[in-house]
């Protein structure tokens, strides 16, 4: 409600996410008229795609490496110009991750216009000396694909293993940039921001991962 995005891709999506079976649809059906979602069921590869738009060509694909992972692709048509928007979920290893990221390199290569938005898994991708930006970012970068995190925008955290980042730090926990939005060379990322509400809504439970936001054009 805060960011009112016109397009929103979730991962590790659950039908059912409340304790008292609330299910996700009951509340992203007020603010979506257009929704696809697949269930997680017993494990974190559910996934959703909700749009102001009408969501057209939705197509499953699974990595060869994993095929629990995928980059599941859709057309979306804002103001009367089509977009493929992909919906991706990167493995746990840096090896798996950079043999997804050239899959989905090579796949991306044969789109005209296209917005992905995924959690990367790059837990190595703090600064542009890790291992998951020489394999993951600098490669997307060297085609000419913008990319809203570790890029241009900074190095943006959407991942705190912990209530906040201090005890995150404290601690010795994680705080990562493992999300990120990538678009084709002829859609510009204007702005880029992290919604760190779950920071500070004074919840006392592990943060896990925000939801990271980019404004574009073309």
């Amino acid at each position: 409600q805060r960011n009112n995005p016109d397009v929103l891709l979730i991962q590790e999506y659950w039908n059912v996410f409340s304790k008292t079976g609330r299910t996700a649809l009951s509340m992203l059906s007020r603010y979506f008229p257009h929704i696809k979602a697949t269930n997680g069921g017993g494990g974190y590869f559910g996934r959703c795609v909700c749009s102001k738009y009408p969501i057209t060509d939705y197509t499953q694909h699974f990595f060869s490496n994993e095929t629990i992972r995928y980059y599941d692709s859709c057309t979306i048509a804002i103001n009367e110009t089509p977009i493929t928007f992909i919906n991706t979920h990167f493995g746990l290893t840096n090896s798996a991750r950079a043999v997804q990221a050239n899959e989905l390199i090579a796949y991306l290569k044969t789109l005209d216009r296209f917005v992905v938005c995924g959690d990367f898994n790059t837990v190595d991708a703090l600064d542009t000396t890790g291992a998951d930006y020489v394999s993951i970012i600098q490669p997307m970068l060297e085609d000419g694909f913008h990319v809203a995190n570790c890029s241009t925008f900074g190095f943006m955290p959407t991942y705190v293993n912990d209530v906040n980042k201090e005890t995150a730090t404290a601690n010795g926990n994680s705080v990562l940039c493992l999300d990120n939005i990538i678009t084709s060379k002829n859609i510009e990322i204007s702005s880029v921001n992290v919604d760190e509400t779950k920071l500070t809504d004074d919840i006392s439970a592990l943060v896990d991962h925000m939801p990271i936001i980019a404004n574009l054009r073309w």
